[in-house]
């Protein structure tokens, strides 16, 4: 309880980060799922390039068997938790896009702890104040429409992903977004870092190392 209290007092002290916000209209001939063309400031490179089915399943068995194998080194649930919270990484901030049902993508910054409402707020902004059409949003697959009152940590949507926006009662006729936010879909940004939960392990490591980096004990001098 006392990490996941940490990990929380994290994203909050980073506070609300700038919106970012931009347009990508329909047929810029990005994709909304691929979040290659954002520079990674922890990690030179950039996200994984699909696989294809059979490579896929080959790295999940890997990653299965990798697991057991660490999970084996665990007793109890608790302690695997416990492990799971030490070594895991903390998001102040993630990239959400929202994909409309003619193709273009409003993206924006927000912090893990804001809620879905706040993600509809700020689409909201990006129409035109003629529309007033009401909207949900969603995941899929599975198609699941996402509750206004959870936050984007709780429903796991970090460090970046694509939602999707549809009409409850027919799309707006003609133009409906902001024309000033629409901007080159090749301009770089820079894809949230990341900050480690627990410095214990960190330090323990660094420790380790200055330990082993001094003279043996067998040499007298």
């Amino acid at each position: 309880e006392t990490l996941k209290a940490k990990q929380r007092k994290m994203m909050e002290d980073a506070g609300i980060p700038d919106r970012m916000l931009r347009i990508i209209p329909s047929g810029s001939g990005i994709n909304p799922r691929n979040f290659k063309d954002f520079v990674h400031p922890e990690e030179s490179q950039s996200l994984p390039v699909p696989k294809s089915d059979g490579a896929i399943v080959l790295q999940a068995n890997k990653m299965r068997r990798k697991e057991q194998k660490k999970n084996a080194e665990f007793r109890t649930k608790a302690m695997r938790e416990l492990e799971k919270l030490r070594n895991a990484r903390v998001f102040t901030k993630v990239i959400i896009r929202v994909q409309l049902p003619d193709k273009s993508v409003v993206e924006a910054q927000f912090s893990p702890v804001e809620r879905i409402d706040d993600v509809a707020s700020i689409v909201r902004e990006s129409l035109l104040d003629s529309v007033d059409e009401q909207f949900y949003l969603y995941t899929t697959p599975p198609r699941k429409v996402l509750p206004l009152d959870k936050t984007l940590d709780e429903l796991g949507l970090k460090p970046a992903a694509l939602l999707y926006l549809g009409w409850k009662s027919g799309a707006p006729s003609g133009s409906f977004l902001r024309e000033d936010l629409m901007v080159d879909p090749n301009e770089s940004r820079e894809f949230p870092s990341s900050k480690p939960l627990d410095e214990t392990n960190k330090s323990e490591g660094a420790k380790k190392k200055a330990t082993s980096s001094g003279k043996p004990k067998w040499l007298k001098i």
